[in-house]
């Protein structure tokens, strides 16, 4: 199963809250305070709190210093994961974003700092996570508003303190990317929801009542956001109950020999801005209508399996210089180490005898199927790491089997994504890979599972990224045809229990 919280997923917490309406202050002044509640099907599962500390001098100039604090429980399976999230910020006088703290502890033990800071016409990024150091600089001439609906008071302090006006444009930095927003300010009459609406370019929609508070704060992936009364401890969270499945309407018996599967998804992934397009999900025998927006894909998918019969096959050991197109999936990338000592001589060893590139591929997944022990892990761990170890999950395998076919020059990749579990009415989050064999093209192997002839239809593809997570907010997948038909024993009309 892939561990569906990663590292970037702590950057971009998809939350609904819920709690009591906070009235608007006239003035930016030191006894400002929020509290936020979020809840996923109206449990709770994370506390917010943030105030203004004052103003100081920091780098030549007087600064706004803002503290935060974020507690969240993820229940697992097996036990429960506590998180919180220290936060400090400090904005420059006219509110744009000079420095951005978060430090996170899971239960109680160091699980990753990261920090934002403008210098030399550039945001610095620094980050600290599973014990490897990530620094990266985005371009920006001069300081820009802080802004992400993850942190809600960042929104409210733009729209009362900025002053924001409407149908302009305005840049702005959210995680490491910088954009532009703009909105639309409109009067609304309803009953339950009269005052003013201020509708955002990224689909955040901000809602003022009569009495001129804040009424709610709601966006098609984060959700609803409102104000609290105040801070819950851990005790009073009953927390976000995660186990990785995602419900549907078919009860599979044996999902490994579909050979066709057509299935509505509407489903939440955070992937890399790079990956984040309908293309992404366009993967050999995999074809994807639909829209991909932010970090939600949906629409239609159908996949449709067959026989890994491959005729023609480069020869091994490859000889031939790949094309530019081939290189990112020869060289090192996210859990991926094909440039390693031990790896490289591990993949010789078991593609000794090979001919051609479908033997060598074939005999590496072979290898990983039988000789890495399913178990599961705290932390997900790169591909040196699962070969000393030799365990891990379905992740684990996927990254050691690109390593191995990266390591003798045959280019290959890891598709994260979906699997229908026989037994149970739902998908699991799986990762499998793909080898480039020539003329053939892409051909998937999924050595967790030890399918190498033939990898069923009941994988579904959503991105050749490692580095991703999954959202809170619950996915569906709704299987609308499949074949045979005896792989299935129950299919209901509509999707969920």
């Amino acid at each position: 199963m892939v561990k569906r919280f990663s590292f970037r997923l702590l950057f971009l917490l998809l939350i609904i809250v819920s709690g009591l309406p906070t009235k608007i202050v006239q003035g930016f002044n030191q006894d400002l305070k929020w509290f936020y509640t979020s809840t996923v099907n109206d449990k709770i599962y994370l506390s917010q709190q943030a105030e203004v500390i004052g103003q100081e001098d920091w780098q030549n100039q007087k600064v706004w210093d803002i503290t935060g604090r974020q507690v969240y429980k993820i229940n697992k399976p097996d036990f429960t994961d506590i998180y919180t999230q220290a936060v400090k910020v400090k904005l420059a006088s006219n509110y744009t974003l000079c420095y951005l703290q978060i430090e996170t502890l899971r239960n109680n033990t160091n699980f990753q700092s990261w920090t934002v800071e403008f210098k030399d016409k550039a945001y610095i990024y620094k980050g600290a996570y599973n014990g490897q150091n990530i620094e990266e600089r985005v371009p920006c001439r001069q300081p820009v508003y802080w802004y992400d609906p993850n942190f809600p008071w960042s929104i409210e302090l733009l729209l009362k303190e900025v002053n924001l006006q409407p149908n302009r444009r305005y840049h702005v930095i959210n995680i490491l990317q910088i954009s532009r927003i703009s909105f639309k300010k409109s009067d609304i009459s309803k009953t339950d929801h009269a005052g003013q609406t201020y509708q955002f370019s990224d689909g955040t929609k901000v809602f003022f009542n009569n009495q001129n508070q804040i009424q709610s704060i709601e966006n098609d992936d984060i959700g609803k956001i409102t104000a609290a009364a105040g801070e819950l401890s851990p005790a009073e969270i009953p927390g976000l109950d995660e186990n990785g499945l995602i419900p549907s309407n078919v009860l599979f018996t044996t999902r490994e020999n579909l050979t066709k599967l057509r299935a509505k998804i509407n489903l939440g992934w955070l992937i890399p801005e790079g990956e984040r397009n309908v293309k992404n999900l366009q993967i050999p025998r995999q074809f994807f209508t639909g829209k991909v927006t932010g970090d939600k894909e949906e629409g239609e998918v159908i996949v449709t399996a067959r026989p890994n019969v491959i005729k023609h096959s480069l020869s091994f050991p490859v000889t031939k210089k790949w094309w530019s197109k081939f290189r990112r999936y020869l060289g090192n990338s996210d859990l991926i180490e094909p440039l390693d000592p031990e790896i490289i001589a591990k993949a010789k060893e078991i593609t000794a005898g090979s001919h051609t590139i479908w033997e060598a591929a074939r005999a590496i997944a072979g290898w990983v199927n039988k000789n890495i022990k399913y178990q599961t892990i705290d932390d997900p761990i790169d591909a040196k790491e699962t070969l000393r170890q030799g365990k891990g999950v379905c992740l684990q395998y996927a990254v050691l089997t690109v390593s191995l076919c990266r390591a003798v020059m045959i280019p290959a990749r890891c598709i994260m994504g979906y699997v229908g579990v026989n037994g149970g009415k739902y998908f699991i989050g799986h990762a499998w890979m793909e080898v480039y064999v020539g003329t053939e093209g892409w051909i998937p192997l999924d050595p967790t599972s030890g399918q190498l002839a033939f990898v069923d239809a009941g994988h579904i593809g959503i991105s050749t990224a490692t580095c991703i997570g999954a959202s809170i907010i619950p996915d569906q997948i709704e299987v609308l045809d499949y074949q045979p038909t005896e792989a299935a024993a129950i299919a209901d009309k509509s999707s969920g229990e």
